[in-house]
């Protein structure tokens, strides 16, 4: 067992109290929950006056893992038509290119204020 000096160099051990209306505690609890801190966390960036990044949901994160596995999968159907079609395949190769790129600004760590 740490005893509370080992725990105090480590840990959080300060408090800071604030008073809000109980309308305001669900507000900031919502508003933690959607960008997916809990309460302290996020007021914690709030106070430190950085750009609060949204945590992206596992769910996401397997949704952009997946449009990514599709984004290959035309890559490699522009690559069947090299010979046969090649302005087809050029076609479908520009497309993957925006779609990756429409992905990866979505799966960057955006701040939204």
């Amino acid at each position: 067992m740490k005893s509370n000096a080992s725990r105090k160099a480590v840990g959080k051990t300060e408090w800071i109290k604030i008073r809000v209306t109980s309308l305001q505690k669900r507000r900031y609890n919502l508003m933690a929950e959607k960008m997916g801190y809990n309460l302290s966390e996020y007021i914690r960036l709030l106070l430190e006056s950085k750009p609060i990044p949204i945590r992206k949901t596992s769910e996401e994160n397997e949704f952009i893992r997946s449009l990514f596995l599709e984004s290959n999968r035309w890559q490699s159907v522009a690559n069947m038509f090299k010979k046969s079609d090649p302005r087809l395949s050029s076609e479908v190769r520009e497309l993957v290119q925006e779609f990756r790129h429409k992905i990866r600004e979505y799966s960057q760590n955006d701040c939204k204020s």
